[in-house]
């Protein structure tokens, strides 16, 4: 089984400074913009979700290249 290589990281919320060190290099943060929270989805192979918005089938489709949602809180 081959390895994925995760390089953009999507977060609705903002990401703690002790939690951003844990994050390498080489991944892009994907910040949501709060005037159009899902314009920048579609890169996001990896979602840090909050409860700001709905995880549910449309949204999903927005994200073609998405591999793994891990929940805050």
């Amino acid at each position: 089984m081959s390895q994925i290589e995760f390089t953009h990281l999507w977060h609705e919320a903002p990401i703690l400074s002790d939690a951003l060190s844990l994050i390498p290099e080489n991944v892009t943060l994907l910040q949501a913009p709060k005037d159009n929270p899902t314009a920048n989805l579609a890169q996001a192979q990896a979602i840090l979700a909050s409860s700001g918005l709905a995880y549910d089938g449309p949204l999903m489709d927005l994200a073609p290249n998405l591999r793994i949602i891990a929940r805050t809180g």
